[in-house]
This record gives structure tokens, sequence and C-alpha cells, in this order.
């Protein structure tokens, strides 16, 4: 693959187009992250849901600036922001588990999470590589988030769980972009694609998070008028 690069004003940026649907991807989640904080509602989900939303979007930032001006920011910069988007899973992850009903497979599925992150941080910190991040968000979201969603969706028709299984699905092939390296043009590679892939099923985490907390606020509701 052609690696592309310009100077600006004398500094290199290597891989423009990838740092720009970085920042695309950054705002999106940012914006999301706005709009789903003036939601009225309050509770632990909402506060894990902005939490994803922000550390994904700050994330995403610091890493396409660490990658597109590596020459200048050098490698920890890319550990910061993988780091950061590790939280990102830890906190959707939790946000998934408040819906389990038993008060013990919930605690054993945050201790489960919390070994998970800690593994995960330790081995970005030890060998310096994406892969444990790679790793670590497959198994948030394809072997807890999706499970559990899935068993969600069957057992009590829970719409904001369909809406965030479509966009597991939606960054799933965002992933299958960015491992096959399935490229456009080499000034739109398989990265900047999988970007704009990923832009698109946080959307659909929103949607599926603001339906679970309005959900959550009617039922608070309807408690509180039968009880008077």
């Amino acid at each position: 693959m052609i690696k592309t690069s310009i100077e600006l004003f004398g500094i290199l940026i290597l891989e423009p187009v990838t740092l720009i649907t970085d920042v695309f991807t950054a705002c999106m989640s940012l914006i999301l992250f706005f709009k789903l904080n003036r939601e009225t509602v309050k509770s632990s989900a909402k506060r894990l849901w902005i939490l994803f939303f922000f550390l994904f979007g700050f994330s995403t930032l610091i890493s396409g600036f660490a990658h597109g001006m590596y020459n200048y920011l050098g490698h920890i910069s890319l550990t910061i922001g993988w780091a950061m988007g590790v939280f990102s899973v830890f906190f959707i992850e939790n946000a998934t588990f408040i819906g389990i009903d038993s008060k013990k497979y919930q605690n054993a599925f945050r201790i489960f999470s919390i070994i998970q992150l800690s593994v995960t941080i330790l081995l970005i910190y030890r060998t310096q590589l994406f892969i444990p991040v790679t790793i670590s968000s497959a198994i948030g979201m394809l072997l807890i988030i999706l499970p559990l969603r899935i068993f969600m969706l069957a057992k009590y028709k829970d719409e904001s769980s369909r809406k965030i299984i479509i966009a597991i699905f939606i960054a799933f092939l965002s992933a299958v972009v960015h491992t096959f390296r399935l490229s456009l043009h080499q000034w739109f590679n398989h990265k900047d694609l999988s970007h704009i892939i990923l832009s698109i099923s946080l959307i659909f985490f929103f949607l599926g998070a603001r339906s679970e907390l309005l959900s959550e606020s009617s039922s608070k509701t309807k408690i509180k008028s039968e009880l008077l």
C-alpha cells in the first residue's frame, strides 16, 4: 500500500485523508455525546453511555493526530488514544450489564470486564501494539455485548437492543474493511473507509442508547403514577 503524505506550513502530515476521517468520526462521537447528555433522564446507564461517546470521540481524535503527525508526537500519543478507546468499550459493556436481571450475573460480568480492561491496558503498555485493542474490542462487542443484546431482544422485545445489534454489525463491517485492507483509492484507503462506516455505527449506538434511556424514564413514570 502506498503511503500518502502532504507538507503543510513545513509540517509533514502522514496519510492526511485518514487524519480527516479520524477527526470526522471523533466529531460525530462528541456531537452524539452532547445530544445524549442533554436528555433529562438521570441514571447509571446514561452516565456510562455518555462516557462511551466522550472517550471514543477523544480517543479517535488523539489517535488521528498521533498517526498523522507521528514524526512529531511519537508512539506514546498513539498508545494514549488506544487506551482511551479500550475504556470506551469498558463503559458500553457496563451499560449493557445494567439490563441483566440477576445481580449475581451482573457482578460476574463486571468483574470479568474489569479484568479484561486491566489486562488489555497492561498488554498495550508492554507490547506497544494495537493488537490487544483489536482483541479486547472483539471480545467486548462480539462475545459479551452482542449475545446479551440478542438475549434481551428475544426475551423482552427490547427495541433499544435491536438498534445496538445493528450498530455492532456495522462496526464489525468496519473491522472487516480495515483487516482486509479494502481500499477505494490510495488517497481513500481501508482506514478512511472503515472510519466512515464506524461513524454510521455510532449513530445506531446513539439511537439504541437514547431509546434505552427514554424507555427507562417511561417505566419510572409509569411506576410513580401507579403508586399515586
